[in-house]
């Protein structure tokens, strides 16, 4: 037996043989190492739910700054919008030179956030636009058209017919006679169905 020397490891095993995988214990034994078991791995499910949790603090912060980020652009973008709007020349080219944005970031970005494209996007400020200030009935059809940036009366009256289901005409109209009514008995509640 010299070649099988008797040692015990730090879990208070007697290992018979350095070269093998066979351990000799006595029953005390065994239950120190199920206890000594059971502890390390509760200490790992502990360390594993904290990680679990600061990836999930780190991901709704990141989402967070993400959100923030994505409002910030789309508010700086309308804003840019807005501030060109009575401009004919207000299209994709215009607003990424003077955004400093290419084409296919902006592009990208507005898909993605409002799933429009630029295009789109442009003309339905400029339909919403129109639509406000039809309600207010201060100028013609054709000069509030012009007001908010289409060159071509036609091409804004299909625009918005598109839109809004009627034609700018008919939704003055309708404006129009939705606050009469309101004000001539303030229980009616007229919705023709515009949204702005």
């Amino acid at each position: 037996m010299n070649n099988h020397l008797l040692s015990t490891d730090v879990f208070g095993i007697a290992n018979i043989n350095h070269h093998s995988n066979v351990y000799s214990f006595t029953n005390a034994n065994a239950f120190l190492l199920l206890d000594k078991l059971d502890n390390h791995i509760q200490r790992l499910t502990v360390i594993r739910e904290n990680i679990q949790q600061r990836q999930q603090n780190m991901i709704a912060i990141n989402t967070q700054r993400g959100l923030n980020q994505d409002r910030r652009f789309l508010n700086q973008l309308r804003s840019f919008i807005e501030d060109n709007i009575g401009n004919s020349d207000l299209n994709v080219t215009f607003i990424t030179d003077g955004m400093h944005l290419s084409r296919t970031q902006l592009h990208r970005k507005l898909k993605t956030l409002t799933g429009l494209s630029t295009t789109t996007f442009i003309n339905t400020i400029r339909l919403k636009k129109a639509a406000q200030l039809l309600m207010r009935n201060e100028d013609t059809v054709t000069q509030i058209g012009y007001s908010v940036g289409f060159s071509d009366h036609s091409y804004f009256a299909k625009c918005f017919k598109k839109y809004y289901d009627v034609t700018p005409s008919e939704y003055a109209n309708f404006e129009n006679h939705s606050t009469k009514q309101l004000c001539l008995n303030e229980n009616t509640d007229q919705n023709f169905g515009f949204s702005l």
